[in-house]
C-alpha cells in the first residue's frame, strides 16, 4: 500500500539508493536490500536460482512532477567480474499514472526501418537491459523521457529470467542537467559532473576532449577486434567463410547472430573533414533456411540501420538502412552535416529481431571506411604489384600476384569514375585472369 505525501510532487529526483534514508523516494523496493556489490553502496536484488521469476523485483519513485526535455539516469550492473550470470536478467524502464495499476515501458520513438518522417532513437534498445549483452562491472544508463505528466510514478524492473544478481544506484530523474549531459557525465541537482576526458561547457554539456580518429578503415582481419576502432560490438563476431553465412568479401566478417541486442558502434571521431561512408553488408544469405540452417534469413522489417550520435549514444539519428540483401551489397552513403563533427560515433544496429533463441535473422559487415573530405587526396596512384601492398590501397583482398613472362600488364576498365570525393571499387571475377604480354 503507498498512501502519497502531502507535499507537491517533486521537479527533480536525486536518489543514491545506498541506504534506508533514500526510502523517502522511493515507494517500493521488494527483493531489494541496501548492501555492499560489485564494490559500492548500491540497492541490491537477488533470486536464488531456481526460484520463480515471477517473484517481484523493482525499485518504484515516489510521484513526479517533471519538466520538459528530463531524463532518467542510474548506474546498474548485472555481474561484477567475467563470470555470467546464472541466467540472462530482462530488466525495464517503465511508468504508471495516477490511478492506474497498469506499468507501461517508458516510450523510446523506436522508429520503423522504412520510416522517412521518423529518424531519431532515444538510446538503442529504449528502456530494456539484457544482462546478457552488458559488459562487466557498473554501466550508466541515461535516457531521454518523450513525454512526462504530472504524478507519474517510473521504476526500474526485473522483467524476465529466473535466478542472479542485479544492482541499482545514483538514480535521478528530472530536467536540471540538459540531455543528460551529452551522455558523457553524471546528473545532479545542480547539473553535470563530466566524465574523465570530457570538459564542461555550461552548466549542463558534457563535451569530449578528444584527440580523436579523424577517419577509420577495418576489414575485420585482424584476430580480434580493433578497440582502437570499435567501443562496442554487442551480438557479433568474428568469423570466417567457412562458418554462418559464408564469405562477405575475403577472410573474416563480422557476423551478427546474439539473442538480443546486436550493434557494432565506433569509438569517439571528429568527421568536421569526412564527407562518406562506404561499407559491404549481407543479410542472411541466398540459400533457403531448411538448406542452411546455419544462416537464419531476417525479414524486411528486421533489417539494419546506420545512425550517428553526438551524445555518447542517448539519441541515435538514422542516416541509411538495408532491409532486403540476400547477396553481397556495396553501400556508398554521404555523410550528413550534423554528423560533421567532433565527438560523434557511428552505429550499425538491427532495431528488430528474433529474441527467443540466438542464430536467427543473422547478417554481416566487411570493408567499413568512414572519412576523406580536406585530408590528403591521392590524385594519382601507380602500383606494379611486385611488393606489399602500400598506404595508397583502402583495402586489398586476398590475391596474389605473378609474373607471365618478362613484362606484364593486365588492364582492368572501371566502366567509368564513381561521383567526386568517393573512392571507386573494383571487384574481380573469382575466375583468374590471363596474362597479357606488354
Amino acid at each position: 500500500m503507498y498512501v502519497g505525501p502531502g507535499l507537491p510532487p517533486p521537479s527533480v529526483l536525486l536518489v543514491g539508493l545506498v541506504s534506508t534514508d533514500d526510502d523517502r523516494f522511493t515507494s517500493f523496493h521488494p527483493n531489494g536490500n541496501y548492501d555492499i556489490f560489485c564494490g559500492r553502496p548500491s540497492l541490491h536484488f537477488r533470486v536464488p536460482d531456481g526460484v520463480s521469476g515471477s517473484t517481484p523485483q523493482f525499485v518504484e519513485t515516489i510521484p513526479t512532477a517533471l519538466g520538459a526535455d528530463s531524463v532518467i539516469q542510474f548506474d546498474i550492473t548485472t555481474r561484477c567480474d567475467a563470470s555470467a550470470p546464472a541466467t540472462s536478467l530482462k530488466l525495464e524502464v517503465q511508468f504508471a499514472d495516477t490511478g492506474s495499476t497498469v506499468w507501461q515501458p517508458v516510450a523510446t520513438t523506436m522508429c520503423t526501418i522504412s520510416s522517412s518522417a521518423c529518424q531519431t532513437w532515444f538510446r538503442a534498445g529504449g528502456g530494456v537491459i539484457n544482462s546478457l549483452d552488458m559488459p562487466n562491472g557498473w554501466q550508466r544508463m541515461t535516457l531521454r523521457l518523450p513525454s512526462v505528466k504530472n504524478d507519474r510514478r517510473y521504476r526500474v524492473a526485473r522483467t524476465g529470467g529466473t535466478g542472479g544478481d542485479w544492482a541499482i544506484s545514483n538514480l535521478f530523474i528530472g530536467s536540471s542537467c540538459g540531455q543528460g549531459c551529452n551522455g558523457r557525465g553524471s546528473c545532479g541537482n545542480d547539473g553535470c559532473t563530466c566524465d574523465a576526458g570530457s570538459k564542461l561547457v555550461g552548466d549542463s554539456s558534457c563535451v569530449p576532449d578528444g584527440p580523436f580518429l579523424k577517419q577509420l578503415s577495418d576489414d575485420f582481419n585482424s584476430a580480434s577486434i580493433n578497440e582502437t576502432l570499435w567501443s562496442s560490438v554487442v551480438g557479433g563476431s568474428l568469423t570466417s567463410g567457412d562458418k554462418g553465412c559464408g564469405v562477405l568479401s575475403d577472410g573474416n566478417s563480422l557476423h551478427f547472430d546474439g539473442q538480443f541486442e546486436r550493434q557494432l558502434i565506433t569509438v569517439d571521431m571528429d568527421l568536421t573533414s569526412a564527407t562518406f561512408v562506404e561499407y559491404n553488408i549481407q543479410l542472411g544469405d541466398q540459400v533457403a533456411d531448411s538448406s542452411n540452417p546455419n544462416c537464419r534469413d531476417p525479414t524486411t522489417s528486421e533489417g539494419v540501420v546506420l545512425a550517428f550520435s553526438t551524445d555518447n549514444g542517448v539519441s541515435w539519428t538514422k542516416f541509411d538502412a538495408v532491409t532486403s540483401a540476400r547477396a553481397k551489397v556495396f553501400r556508398s552513403v554521404s555523410l550528413p552535416t550534423d554528423a560533421r563533427v567532433p565527438g560523434v560515433k557511428l552505429m550499425w544496429w538491427q532495431p528488430v529481431h528474433e529474441e527467443s533463441v540466438a542464430g536467427y535473422d543473422e547478417w554481416l559487415l566487411d570493408d567499413i571506411f568512414i572519412g576523406y573530405g580536406s585530408l590528403e587526396v591521392v590524385t594519382a596512384l601507380s602500383d606494379d604489384m611486385s611488393g606489399s601492398r602500400g598506404s595508397d590501397w583502402l583495402f586489398f583482398s586476398t590475391a596474389t600476384t605473378a609474373n607471365c613472362g618478362n613484362e606484364t600488364s593486365v588492364r582492368i576498365d572501371t566502366g567509368g569514375m564513381s561521383a567526386p570525393g568517393h573512392i571507386a571499387a573494383w571487384e574481380l571475377a573469382s575466375n583468374p585472369l590471363s596474362c597479357t604480354i606488354a
